[in-house]
C-alpha cells in the first residue's frame, strides 16, 4: 500500500514558489495524478502578482514569497480576496473538525480480516472509515472538497503548497507545531479500497532517528503513524526506518513501544 508520507521538512519551509507544484491530469497511462484544491490553484494563479509586489520594495529581486505570506491581512485584501475566507476556514474550522474525528474515532479490527475472500464486500467494509465525508457533509458548501482538498491518485490529500500544507505552523509562536502532523489528510476509504485479505501494509520512514523524537513519546511520526493506522484498521505489517546518522540499533529498539518492535527495520545507510 503506497502514498503514506511523513516528511517534515517540506511544510516548515520558510519560502515558497508554487511552480513547483505540478498539476498532472489523469489519463490512462498515467498514475502520478495531482489536482490542486482551489485555494491551492489560485494561489499558484497568482503568485507573480504577489512576487511582483513584494519585488518593488527590495533592492534585490526574489523569486519566491516568504511560506506565511498568504495569511497577512494585506496580502488577502490585495491579492487573495475571493478566497480569503475558504483560506481561514481551512487555517482555522476544516483542520479543527477533521482531527477531532480523528481522535473521537475508535479502534477497529484489521480491515484486511473482514474482506471476505473475493473481496465483494470491500466498499462496506471501507465505508467504516471514511472520516473525510463525514467532515464534509458537516461542513456543507463551507468545507466544499474541491475548495480546500487537493487529490492525488490515492484519494484526497492536504494541499502540498507549503503554507497550505501546514497552515497553522504561520501562527503564534511557531514553535509550538515543529513536530505537529496534524496537517496531514489520510484518505482512509480511498487506501483501504486498494487492500485485498491478503495485502501486506508498509510504512517508509527516510530520516527515522528515533533519539531525535526520544522526548516527544507519541509525536514521534513512526509511533504516531503506526498507531493511528492500527486504530484505522491498518497496521503496519513492516516499518522500513532509513537513517543516515550512526546510531546503536540496541539503543534505537529500546526507544520503540512493544508492538513495533516485531515490524520494524532499522537501516543504517
Amino acid at each position: 500500500l503506497s502514498g503514506l508520507r511523513v516528511n517534515n521538512s517540506l511544510p516548515r519551509r520558510l519560502s515558497f514558489d508554487p511552480r513547483t507544484v505540478e498539476e498532472k491530469p489523469h489519463d490512462n497511462n498515467n498514475n502520478n495524478i495531482y489536482k490542486p484544491a482551489l485555494i491551492e490553484r489560485y494561489i499558484i494563479d497568482n503568485f507573480d502578482k504577489m512576487l511582483q509586489h513584494v519585488n518593488s520594495d527590495r533592492e534585490v529581486p526574489t523569486d519566491r514569497l516568504d511560506a506565511c505570506y498568504i495569511y497577512k491581512e494585506e496580502t488577502q485584501n490585495m491579492f487573495l480576496n475571493e478566497i480569503k475566507q475558504d483560506l481561514n476556514v481551512h487555517k482555522n474550522e476544516f483542520l479543527d473538525s477533521y482531527n477531532e474525528k480523528i481522535r473521537q474515532f475508535p479502534p477497529i479490527q484489521d480491515l484486511r480480516s473482514q474482506f471476505n475472500n473475493d473481496n465483494s464486500n470491500n466498499h462496506e467494509v471501507c465505508q467504516q472509515v471514511d472520516i473525510i465525508s463525514r467532515v464534509l457533509n458537516e461542513g456543507g458548501d463551507k468545507f466544499g472538497s474541491h475548495k480546500l482538498l487537493s487529490i492525488n491518485n490515492k484519494g484526497y490529500i492536504e494541499p502540498i503548497l507549503p503554507p497550505l500544507r501546514d497552515p497553522k505552523f504561520c501562527g503564534s509562536p511557531k514553535l509550538d507545531n515543529i513536530m505537529d502532523m496534524d496537517y496531514f489528510i489520510h484518505d482512509f476509504t480511498a487506501m483501504c479500497q486498494q487492500l485485498k485479505k491478503t495485502s501486506r501494509i508498509i510504512l517508509i520512514d527516510m530520516g527515522a532517528s528515533p533519539l531525535f523524537h526520544s522526548t516527544e513519546g507519541e509525536h514521534n511520526p513512526a509511533i504516531y503513524l503506526t498507531s493511528l493506522y492500527a486504530k484505522f484498521g491498518m497496521a503496519f505489517d513492516h516499518v522500513y526506518a532509513y537513517e543516515l546518522t550512526q546510531i546503536d540499533p540496541t539503543e534505537v529498539y529500546k526507544s520503540l513501544p512493544p508492538n513495533m518492535i516485531a515490524s520494524y527495520h532499522w537501516i543504517n545507510i
